[in-house]
C-alpha cells in the first residue's frame, strides 16, 4: 500500500494518510501551508523504511554563499619602535605654528570628538603650555636639552608640587570636637547597623530572658519548677548561639568606622561580610585590644576587689580612684592597637608616653567619651526602674536603649579616629591606606631626571 509523503519547505516530512488529493493543511513545525497534490501527480511513495538515512528524496538547501576572501596576514615590523615618547625624528612646529582648538559657538571648546590633541586634561579647566622657541623637548634619558623641563598640569587629586593626593570633591575630615552626633545618618550602612543591632540585642537579650522568666514564674506557681527551667533553657538556646555572632559582628564593623575615620573618611563604612570569614576576620586585634587595654588599665581596680573578699575593707571612693585611670588607658591602647601598623605596639610604656605627650587633650577625649557612654547607660537604668511598675513600657524603651546603644558606639570609634587622625604623631608609622605618588612634576625648578623617580 502506497503512503502519500509531503514536504514542506521547512525540511519536515509528513504521512497524508488517508487526506483527499487538493486538500491543504498545516506543517507542525514551521506552520507553513502545505496542500496534497491532485492524483494526477505523482507523490513520493515510502520503500518501507521510513528514517532519514534511507530516504531518497532532495532537500532544498537554498543558494550556495561564497565564502569571504580571508585577509592576508601582515608580517611583523622586523624594526624596533623607540621606546622614547618625544622621538628624534618627529619635527615639533614653531609656537606660531601650533594653532589653539577650534572653538564653537557660544565660546564652548570643541567636543572630544573634533579633538586634536594627544592627552586628556581630567583636572581643572588649565590649559595645556605650549612649547616655546626657548623650551626643549626631554631626551630619552630623562635630561632636559635646554632651559628646563616642560611643565603640565598637575593630574586631578594631586597637588602642583606632587604632594599627597586631595580630592576636591571631598568634604574635610570631622574635627573630634564637638562630636558628630549625626554620623550615622550619613549613610545607609550607618543607619542599617543601629537598627539590625538594636533590634537583634533588643529581641535575644531582653525579650527572650523576660519570656524564659515568665515561664519559670509560671511553672513555680503551678508546682513545676524544673519543667518551666527546662523550657526556658530550651527557648533560650537559639539566642545563647546567635548572640556572641551579633556582638562579633557589631565589634567588626566598629573596627571599621575606627579605620575610616582615621582615614579621613566622613561616611559610614560598608558593611563587614556576612561569612565565616567576614565575622571572624580581625577578632584577633579586638582579642589582643582586652588583653593590653582593659586588662592592663583596670589591673588594679581587679586586684582590689580580690582583696577585699580577703582581708580589706570595701571602699566606693577608693574603687573609684582605682578604676578611672583604667578608662584612659584602654582607649589609648585601643588606638595603638587599630592604628598602627603593629598590633603589639600597645605596651605599657608607650601607651603612658603617648597619654603624656597628648596630655589635657587626651583627658577631654576621654570626657566626651565618657558622657557619650554614659549617656547609654543612664537610659538602660532608667528604663530598667520601670519594670516592676509599667512592665510594657519597660520592654519598649528597652528597645529604645539598644538603639541608642549601637548609635553611641558607632559615634564614639568615629571621634576616636578624628581625634587620632588630628594627633598622630607624624613620625610614627600608622595602618593608612596606600597612595600612590603621582608622576608630574614637583616643581618647575626640579630637574627632569627627579621628575620621572617620582
Amino acid at each position: 500500500m502506497s503512503v502519500t509523503i509531503l514536504i514542506c519547505p521547512c525540511g519536515r516530512r509528513l504521512k497524508a494518510t488517508g487526506v483527499s488529493p487538493g486538500k491543504s493543511g498545516r506543517c507542525p513545525s514551521c506552520g507553513a501551508l502545505i496542500r496534497v497534490p491532485e492524483a494526477g501527480g505523482t507523490p513520493p511513495t515510502d520503500s518501507g523504511v521510513d528514517d532519514e538515512w534511507n530516504w531518497e528524496g532532495t532537500y532544498d538547501l537554498g543558494q550556495a554563499v561564497k565564502p569571504l576572501a580571508l585577509r592576508p596576514l601582515e608580517p611583523p615590523d622586523p624594526s624596533p619602535r623607540p621606546m622614547n615618547p618625544w622621538p628624534d625624528e618627529l619635527e615639533l612646529p614653531e609656537t606660531s605654528e601650533l594653532a589653539a582648538p577650534p572653538v564653537a559657538e557660544g565660546g564652548q571648546a570643541d567636543d572630544e570628538w573634533g579633538w586634536h590633541g594627544t592627552a586628556y586634561n581630567l583636572g581643572a579647566n588649565i590649559a595645556a603650555p605650549l612649547l616655546s622657541s626657548g623650551e626643549a623637548r626631554p631626551s630619552s634619558e630623562g635630561v632636559g636639552i635646554g632651559e628646563g623641563p616642560v611643565p603640565t598640569p598637575a593630574p586631578i587629586g594631586w597637588t602642583q608640587d606632587g604632594g599627597e593626593a586631595r580630592v576636591t570633591n571631598r568634604p574635610p575630615p570631622d574635627a573630634w570636637w564637638p562630636p558628630t552626633l549625626f554620623y550615622p545618618l550619613r549613610g545607609a550602612e550607618g543607619v542599617a547597623m543601629v537598627i539590625t543591632l538594636g533590634l537583634a540585642c533588643w529581641a535575644m537579650a531582653t525579650l527572650v530572658p523576660e519570656y524564659c522568666l515568665s515561664l519559670q514564674t509560671s511553672a513555680e506557681f503551678w508546682g513545676a519548677g524544673l519543667m518551666g527551667t527546662l523550657i526556658g533553657l530550651i527557648t533560650a538556646l537559639p539566642s545563647v548561639i546567635l548572640l556572641p555572632m551579633v556582638l562579633i559582628y557589631w565589634l567588626q564593623y566598629l573596627g571599621r568606622v575606627l579605620t575610616a575615620s582615621f582615614e579621613g573618611e566622613t561616611l559610614p563604612p560598608r558593611l563587614p561580610d556576612r561569612n565565616f570569614e567576614g565575622l571572624f576576620d580581625g577578632l584577633g586585634t579586638w582579642m589582643l585590644w582586652g588583653v593590653l587595654g582593659p586588662g592592663i588599665g583596670f589591673l588594679p581596680l581587679v586586684a582590689y576587689v580580690v582583696a577585699v573578699g580577703s582581708s580589706l575593707p570595701w571602699n566606693p571612693g577608693l574603687a573609684i580612684a582605682l578604676g578611672l585611670p583604667g578608662f584612659p588607658y584602654a582607649m589609648m591602647a585601643l588606638l595603638l592597637v587599630f592604628l598602627n601598623d603593629d598590633p603589639l605596639e600597645a605596651k605599657p610604656w608607650s601607651v603612658l608616653s603617648s597619654i603624656g605627650r597628648l596630655g589635657l587633650s587626651f583627658f577631654g577625649l576621654c570626657l566626651t567619651i565618657g558622657t557619650i557612654i554614659g549617656s547609654a547607660a543612664t537610659a538602660f537604668v532608667g528604663a530598667f526602674l520601670l519594670r516592676p511598675q509599667l512592665f510594657w513600657l519597660y520592654i519598649v524603651t528597652s528597645l529604645a536603649c539598644w538603639l541608642l546603644t549601637a548609635w553611641t558606639t558607632i559615634v564614639t570609634m568615629h571621634v576616636l579616629g578624628s581625634y587620632h587622625k588630628t594627633h598622630q604623631q607624624p613620625t610614627r608609622p600608622t595602618r593608612s591606606r596606600p597612595r600612590k605618588q603621582p608622576a608630574g612634576p614637583p616643581s618647575s625648578n626640579a630637574p627632569l631626571g627627579d621628575l620621572q623617580r617620582s
